[in-house]
């Protein structure tokens, strides 16, 4: 009695480590490929790139809570607090509304003293900063696009070879979407950004500002912006012909 039970368990003890060994393996061969210098360098630059697009939205909302808050507390309510609260909530609301372009100009406005020349100056500086930035992020794109070209082509080799399990394949192609996303939602930022510097250049320009420079440096934006949008419908294009079942 006393060996069988001991046989059992040597056959439990065994059975549940061949299974964990299993699992491991398992675990190891289905994690997602490790990022290249390049992908890492990319998720790097995207993140400070796009965390400042709603900035424009953001610096108009905190303008009208503040300005509503001081007509709150100008005003002849009996109670006072309650009145500079009601007031900061619809200027916070009415300044989002702003928003964009609009609440761009504002901040950009303050900042310079409502000098038209320090202003445009101040914008020019946004616009070269943010190109800048953007150049950065598509040499990057480049070398994420080559390498997303090699893991794909790479993958869909050893798969036809069976060197490759399916869910191995699934995990490099999940690593390349997540390459496109980055780039497509970088792209989305990068062309508000531009759209507001437009906008705010035409409004300057309108007023009687000379915004030749800021005219010149949105320019070059618009290059970075073509060239990602270029990279981004090439990785759309390479995902597209790539098929694991």
């Amino acid at each position: 009695m006393g060996m069988g039970l001991l046989r059992s368990k040597t056959i439990t003890l065994t059975l549940t480590g061949a299974l964990c060994l299993t699992g491991c393996q398992t675990l190891q061969t289905t994690q997602k490929p490790p990022l290249t210098p390049a992908e890492q360098a990319l998720r790097d630059e995207a993140k400070t790139f796009n965390e400042t697009v709603a900035g424009g939205a953001v610096t108009g909302a905190l303008i009208g809570a503040v300005l509503g808050a001081l007509i709150g507390a100008t005003s002849n309510s009996n109670n006072r607090g309650q009145a500079i609260a009601t007031g900061a909530m619809v200027g916070a609301a009415a300044g989002g509304v702003l928003g964009g372009v609009d609440g761009y100009m504002t901040a950009k406005a303050q900042e310079a003293g409502n000098n038209k020349v320090r202003q445009i100056e101040a914008m020019t500086a946004d616009v070269k900063k943010d190109t800048d930035r953007l150049q950065q992020l598509v040499d990057s794109s480049n070398e994420v696009l080559e390498d997303s070209r090699d893991r794909l082509e790479k993958m869909r080799a050893e798969l036809d070879a069976k060197k490759m399990t399916t869910a191995e394949a699934n995990e490099t192609v999940r690593l390349v979407k997540e390459n496109q996303k980055l780039l497509q939602d970088t792209l989305e930022t990068s062309i508000k950004k531009r759209n507001t510097y437009q906008q705010a250049a035409a409004k300057m320009k309108a007023n009687g500002a000379d915004t030749k420079e800021m005219d010149a440096q949105i320019a070059e934006l618009e290059k970075q912006v073509k060239a990602l949008e270029s990279n981004v419908s090439s990785l759309n294009s390479a995902l597209e012909i790539t098929r694991v079942g």
